[in-house]
């Protein structure tokens, strides 16, 4: 069941009423909306989301309750471990497997392990960086456990987040889980036109500008130079609107209800420099890591920055996916990460970046050392890398000719820059709620066209639930 669905639109048709009804009762409504939403995708693995539930809730109260030192350790690295064995298990188990295959047969060992095949439960990922931040939380005493058992699985089966975040901590939604949450229509104003920005970026941008990627992609050598650039590109906004899009629809669904979550884009495109995209691209996932990886390791203390900054980057490509590729990708980012720290550490920061003429530069650099980062992301393994990176060396003013093929590339990607421009401009998502009602009227109306014309015949699953 996806955001962009008929079964969906079912879905809150029946959910809402039953919310806004039954008061004394949410958060029960929204474990068992949660479950039935997860459970869409395949119900056997509702087991798995509840053992995890289950685990946590007594885990991190016995750590709450014990003085002990010693058992609190045990008992967390008891929840850690089950935690992080279950996503391990059923994301990196046939990686790690193929790959120890190939190695036995590299020095001869007669041993073989199996290849299991197991599907990814969707969603895993993202729950089990919840569950993760909660214990680490309560037992750091950053946090106390949440004693209502209803009002934890109301944190962990929240739908709107629950299969692809935004990647929330207890503390931002503790106090929410405690209020009745009433009908209001502001919220529901605010909301829905959250939540129909992410379904124009989803349907009528990164589905669209998906057939242009896939096409590209799927025979790299059968394209030149110019073809290459407009494949890389589309991917680019692709999945940019792809995930910036399920973002705001589950922060505009979370509105309506009455919760506030957090923005997880802002963006991106126009930031200067990789650290400050990392600030900007999927800002809980990169909160996280900074929180539970990069500072435990040291941070930027102890002259070990670089290695702190691969390491975390090079988890975080992993997290995105289990094949080499995903860990290059995350180790390419971590050393332009290096390389950026050791410039503003230098009398080079003195650059000043509000000169729009060098601050546009800056952001052009930027943008393309992340393209070349999708173009790692993108493809399957480094054969296909080099594949692209071939194509792209055989650059010719000749291959321009081709442009007219692309304008429809140039139009949504346009449309996407747009829509940055007015969020910036507003300072809010909902940006048409910010206008007056004529050009409200005429931004909605255009938006409307634009779905009928160009959305929605071809549904293109949403990338980030492969993760």
């Amino acid at each position: 069941m996806t955001f962009n669905s008929f079964n969906f639109l079912l879905f809150c048709i029946l959910f809402f009423p039953l919310f806004f009804t039954f008061k004394k009762e949410q958060n029960l409504i929204l474990i068992f909306a949660g479950s039935i939403f997860y459970g869409a995708w395949d119900y056997r693995y509702l087991a798995l989301l509840y053992s995890t539930i289950f685990s946590d809730y007594y885990i991190a109260k016995y750590l709450y309750d014990s003085k002990n030192k010693i058992l609190r350790k045990i008992f967390v690295t008891i929840g850690l471990f089950f935690n992080l064995g279950l996503l391990c298990f059923f994301k990196y188990y046939d990686f790690f497997a193929g790959n120890s295959n190939e190695a036995f047969k590299l020095f001869d060992i007669p041993f073989l392990l199996p290849l299991l095949n197991v599907i990814l439960p969707v969603g895993i990922s993202f729950y089990t960086l919840h569950s993760v931040g909660y214990l680490l939380d309560v037992y750091k005493k950053y946090e106390k456990p949440v004693f209502s058992f209803n009002e934890y699985a109301a944190f962990i089966t929240f739908f709107p987040l629950l299969v692809a975040g935004p990647i929330i901590r207890i503390n931002q939604f503790r106090e929410q889980l405690k209020e009745t949450h009433f009908f209001n229509l502001q919220n529901l104003k605010e909301g829905m036109s959250i939540f129909f920005i992410g379904l124009f970026q989803k349907v009528a941008l990164a589905d669209n500008l998906a057939f242009y990627a896939d096409r590209f992609f799927k025979d790299p050598s059968s394209f030149n130079s110019f073809d290459a650039m407009m494949g890389i590109y589309s991917f680019a906004f692709q999945i940019y609107g792809d995930f910036a899009g399920y973002s705001n629809m589950a922060i505009g669904l979370g509105l309506i209800m009455g919760f506030q979550v957090p923005k997880n884009f802002n963006l991106p495109y126009f930031a200067i420099g990789i650290r400050d995209f990392w600030r900007r691209w999927h800002i809980s996932l990169s909160n996280f890591f900074r929180d539970f990886v990069y500072i435990p390791l040291g941070g930027n203390r102890y002259g070990k920055t670089t290695r702190n900054l691969l390491i975390t980057m090079g988890i975080c490509g992993l997290w995105h996916g289990a094949n080499f590729n995903m860990l290059f990708w995350g180790v390419f980012h971590g050393l332009v990460l290096t390389i950026e720290h050791l410039i503003y550490n230098t009398k080079l920061n003195v650059i000043k970046t509000q000169v729009v003429i060098i601050k546009s530069i800056l952001i052009v650099i930027t943008f393309h050392l992340v393209c070349f980062g999708w173009i790692i992301f993108r493809t399957s393994n480094l054969q296909e890398t080099k594949k692209v990176l071939c194509v792209l060396k055989k650059f010719s003013l000749d291959y321009l000719g081709s442009f007219q093929g692309y304008i429809p590339v140039f139009a949504l990607i346009s449309c996407s820059i747009l829509i940055d421009f007015l969020i910036k401009r507003v300072g809010k998502v909902d940006f048409f709620n910010q206008a007056n009602q004529r050009v409200k009227g005429f931004i909605v109306a255009t938006m409307l066209i634009i779905l009928v014309l160009v959305g929605g015949y071809k549904t293109t699953p949403f990338i980030y639930f492969q993760f």
